[in-house]
């Protein structure tokens, strides 16, 4: 009798040391998955570059550009670990119900990953906007930007998400009192990388028609974008006269298909048109080299002619490109003028 009533006893005693339990069981896997993927995006964000590291990179070096090429990544990598981390959180705050420790270790998790999101964000559009300005050739690529902007936009939709999530939550009576603490970001829409993409898009004006094969869930990006480039196209101040020097004669008509040779035009008895490459064009001209072409358009306008791979279908076909210019060299629109696979 008297070793039943000892066993009986233990548990009680037991209890009592060891203090209420919780309600369920924590996953040490998750706990300490997330305390590994906090501490690579710790890491990634404390990479931050300073102002004259920028500089730096836009002014070109080499070492300067590699290095925010690979910081860049780094932190939209660590974007994306704080959108598992916030989720993760919310499951191991379920797991902490009725452990106070484990709870506000769950919240404090999901909080800090929230602002590590916007510190990585933050630097990573700096980055951005410094390769978009470099003058190293091909510092940043326009599908660079493109996933970037993308990479905003999934952590977007995981914080409508949560706050989905946890507005049921608030509702129902079965749902842990510890989520009520855990608040959704509600920010508007973002603009991080739009800025860096005009840039781009302002010193690569041959690489526009890049936009339109963006996906329709970047609709809203791309009309910023565009709107962005037009304001500045509208806004940009004229063109100071061309030197001797910069001046490029016209060798061929709208209607002309003439190849650029070294040989000089037929005179006729006016004399050949002169005009001035400045602006956009002149830009073009020293990223892309001497065109196939030059040829006069009425109103004014000239185009410079390239052959490049262009989007025909789902394929990509080689085709011949005129950019249009108006007469201060500010790009109006590109046209193909033909292609073949």
């Amino acid at each position: 009798m008297r070793r039943n009533i000892l066993l009986l006893t233990l548990p009680a005693l037991s209890a009592c040391i060891t203090g209420s339990q919780p309600a369920h069981e924590r996953d040490q896997r998750l706990v300490r998955e997330i305390a590994q993927q906090q501490r690579w995006t710790g890491e990634a964000v404390a990479g931050r570059p300073a102002a004259e590291e920028l500089d730096a990179v836009r002014a070109g070096d080499a070492d300067a550009v590699s290095d925010a090429r690979k910081r860049f990544r780094r932190l939209l990598m660590a974007v994306d670990r704080t959108v598992w981390i916030r989720e993760a959180e919310v499951r191991s705050l379920r797991d902490a119900q009725g452990d106070a420790i484990a709870e506000d270790e769950a919240v404090a998790g999901f909080e800090r990953a929230g602002r590590q999101r916007a510190d990585a964000l933050a630097a990573a559009d700096d980055l951005a906007k410094a390769l978009a300005d470099s003058k190293s050739k091909r510092a940043i690529s326009l599908d660079e930007l493109r996933r970037a902007l993308l990479t905003v936009q999934k952590a977007q939709e995981s914080e409508q998400r949560l706050s989905r999530d946890l507005s049921r939550a608030g509702r129902s009576a079965d749902a842990p009192l510890a989520l009520q603490r855990l608040t959704a970001s509600t920010a508007s829409r973002s603009k991080n990388f739009v800025d860096a993409t005009v840039r781009y898009l302002g010193n690569h004006p041959d690489e526009r028609y890049g936009l339109d094969s963006w996906a329709s869930q970047l609709a809203n990006e791309k009309a910023q974008i565009r709107a962005a480039l037009a304001d500045a196209d509208a806004n940009r101040p004229p063109a100071t006269p061309a030197s001797r020097n910069d001046e490029v004669p016209t060798i061929g008509s709208a209607g002309d298909d003439l190849e650029r040779s070294d040989a000089p035009p037929p005179p006729t008895s006016a004399g050949p048109a002169q005009l001035s490459v400045v602006g956009d064009a002149k830009k073009l001209i020293d990223k892309r080299g001497t065109p196939k072409a030059i040829l006069t358009r009425e109103g004014g306008l000239f185009a410079l002619r390239y052959d490049e791979e262009r989007p025909c279908g789902i394929d990509r076909c080689e085709s011949t490109v005129d950019y249009v210019f108006d007469s201060s060299g500010r790009l109006v629109r590109d046209e193909i003028v033909s292609q073949k696979k």
